[in-house]
């Protein structure tokens, strides 16, 4: 169906990172760096966003793409730990009052084929068994977790301080 679409005249730059469509549409895959400086966008698509590790990459370079075109961005991502500016954007724990980006939360169960629910059950028995529950917390439960690599909990942190020394 869609390779029906395509343009294949030579005018077209179809290759591994674009391509032109007959009504002149386009897809072209960048990376997340300064390259994509420049360019308007009606839609942006950034996969697994939260592990773009320079905060500065979505509002200095990824963010403006749109500015002219009133475009729509979506960010797609299993959680990264609870830093960097996909959790602050994403905001799990809803500190700010208004967040401008409609956050949509899916869980594996809400897949409803039976095979693969089977398959998710005996992936996270393995899980738990060889002590990876942190990682099946991210993976799988697409939790905000603290980072699988850190020596302490959260929420141990937060239990040894004192409000009154805050």
């Amino acid at each position: 169906f869609y390779t029906k679409m395509i343009d294949s005249s030579q005018a077209a730059s179809n290759n591994k990172t674009a391509i032109t469509f007959k009504n002149g549409n386009q897809i072209i895959c960048l990376p997340p760096t300064p390259r994509i400086r420049g360019y308007s966008f009606s839609y942006v698509f950034v996969d697994e966003a939260a592990f773009i590790i320079d905060d500065n990459v979505f509002f200095e370079y990824i963010e403006p793409t749109t500015a002219n075109t009133d475009g729509i961005i979506v960010l797609t991502s299993t959680p990264n730990g609870q830093q960097g500016w996909f959790f602050d954007l994403f905001d799990p724990e809803n500190k700010r009052e208004h967040n401008e980006y409609k956050r949509f939360w899916i869980h594996y169960t809400s897949v409803e084929d039976e095979d693969f629910q089977k398959s998710m059950h005996s992936k996270k028995k393995t899980y738990l068994e060889t002590g990876r529950e942190k990682e099946w917390e991210q993976e799988y439960d697409a939790l905000f977790t603290s980072q699988t690599t850190a020596f302490f909990e959260n929420e141990d942190v937060d239990k040894g301080i004192s409000p009154e020394i805050m």
